[in-house]
C-alpha cells in the first residue's frame, strides 16, 4: 500500500512538473517572439535616426567657420616638442630684478584665527 501512495505522489508531482514545463515553454515562446519584434523595432528606429541625421545635415549644411578634424597623419607629423637631438640646451637666463619679495615659511601656528577655528 504505502508504494502504491509514493507512486501515486511520484505521478502527480510528475504531471505538476510537466504542466510547469509547459506553462514557462510557452511564456518562453511568447517572449522570444516579443524579443523579435523589439530587435526588428530597434533596427527600424536606428535606420530612421541616421536617416534623419543625414536630412538635418543635408538641410543646414556645415558653418563656413568649421574646420575639419586633423587626420591621423596631421597629428603625427606635428612638430615634436622639446629640444631636437644633437642641439645645445637654451636655458633661461636668470632675470635681472625680481618684482616680489621672498617671505620664510610661517608655521600654522602663526595664524590664530585657524587655531581657533574661525
Amino acid at each position: 500500500m504505502d508504494s502504491n501512495k509514493s507512486s501515486n505522489y511520484f505521478d502527480k508531482a510528475l504531471t505538476r512538473a510537466k504542466e510547469n514545463i509547459k506553462i514557462l515553454e510557452d511564456s518562453l515562446h511568447r517572449q522570444s517572439g516579443d524579443l523579435e519584434k523589439t530587435l526588428q523595432q530597434n533596427e527600424k528606429l536606428r535606420e530612421e535616426n541616421k536617416r534623419l541625421k543625414e536630412e538635418i545635415r543635408n538641410l543646414h549644411g556645415t558653418p563656413d567657420w568649421v574646420k575639419p578634424n586633423k587626420t591621423e597623419d596631421a597629428r603625427r607629423s606635428a612638430k615634436k616638442l622639446g629640444a631636437k637631438k644633437g642641439h645645445r640646451a637654451h636655458p633661461r637666463k636668470m632675470p635681472g630684478h625680481v618684482d616680489c619679495e621672498v617671505t620664510p615659511m610661517r608655521s600654522m601656528a602663526s595664524f590664530p584665527r585657524f587655531l581657533s577655528g574661525w
